[in-house]
């Protein structure tokens, strides 16, 4: 699973460490559209290529994720 969880999402640099913190609800901004998005905790890449093969959000878009809290897809 360290693939799901931890190269979907471009890290945050903190001095020389590179930083994914899962912990708590956060801005991750994924690697494969460039797109950031708040989500709750565990990214799911297979959710984010549905969500995007619509419609690429742009700065300022809201977008709204109703679904059954942050469970894996």
């Amino acid at each position: 699973m360290w693939d799901l969880l931890f190269d979907t999402v471009i890290p945050e640099m903190q001095g020389n460490d590179a930083v994914l913190d899962f912990s708590q609800p956060g801005l991750h901004r994924y690697k494969k559209s460039g797109v950031a998005l708040w989500s709750p905790g565990v990214v799911e890449e297979d959710s984010m290529d549905a969500y995007l093969a619509g419609h690429q959000p742009q700065p300022g878009d809201v977008v709204w994720d109703i679904g059954a809290h942050a469970g894996a897809t």
